[in-house]
């Protein structure tokens, strides 16, 4: 990143920030919501419209979503606990 422009590097850190607090459950109503409204407008073209279709992607992507079924939730969170686990020892 250090090639990059001053203006663009911001413009990249910001974006990573706002993907990486997709994840965050405090964010899920504000992402959901947003997501409803732009969808049946969609466009690539629309930056703001790509930067919600990536935090809606990532954010259901995320293996430790409740919004898996419950049935697959325990499957998907074990390996990333254990190696949490394994790690404090």
């Amino acid at each position: 990143m250090d090639n990059l422009e001053a203006a663009r590097h911001e413009s990249l850190k910001e974006m990573i920030r706002d993907l990486i607090l997709a994840t965050n459950m405090d964010h899920h109503a504000k992402i959901l919501s947003e997501w409803k409204t732009l969808e049946p407008l969609f466009s690539l073209e629309n930056s703001t419209h790509r930067m919600a279709l990536m935090q809606y992607v990532l954010k259901f992507g995320d293996i430790s979503n409740p919004a898996r079924p419950k049935v697959i939730r325990p499957k998907y969170n074990k390996g990333p606990i254990s190696k949490k686990i394994s790690q404090t020892n």
